[in-house]
């Protein structure tokens, strides 16, 4: 993805994530009724993936207390990046260095896997995801 289409994805991120529509979804329409940050993010990463019609869905994880791998957090593969509603990361370690400031988190052995986690009890709406990526859209 060139620098230009990155600035431009951050930047209808941003426009998105200050729209009085894409809250309402989030929290009146949605079954996820939570934010990017507290339960939403799978739904957030894939509207992310579909407003920029392409990417992977990638997830922060760690193994827990039974050695099982656990999924903390989604984002969005696009072009090299990570997007999710903090805006971009460069590569798997600034994202992961990221999130653990942003949520308090200090996990040892916390790092990224690619795709959907068919185990994790993080929510998907199919519907949520096409609103909030029409409303992601609407900045591109």
């Amino acid at each position: 993805m060139s620098k230009e289409k990155s600035i431009k994805l951050n930047k209808a991120i941003k426009g998105a994530y200050q729209d009085a529509r894409f809250w309402a979804v989030l929290l009146d329409e949605s079954s996820v009724e939570s934010g990017p940050f507290d339960g939403a993010c799978l739904v957030c990463a894939k509207s992310i993936i579909k407003a920029a019609g392409a990417g992977e869905l990638v997830r922060i994880t760690r193994i827990d207390e039974g050695s099982n791998l656990r999924s903390e957090h989604y984002g969005s593969m696009i072009g090299g990046l990570i997007y999710d509603f903090d805006g971009s990361a460069d590569n798997e370690e600034e994202w992961v260095n990221r999130f653990k400031i942003n949520e308090s988190v200090f996990y040892p052995n916390m790092s990224v896997s690619h795709g959907l986690d068919p185990h994790s009890k993080i929510p998907d709406d199919p519907e949520a995801v096409d609103k909030i990526s029409k409303i992601i859209a609407l900045y591109l």
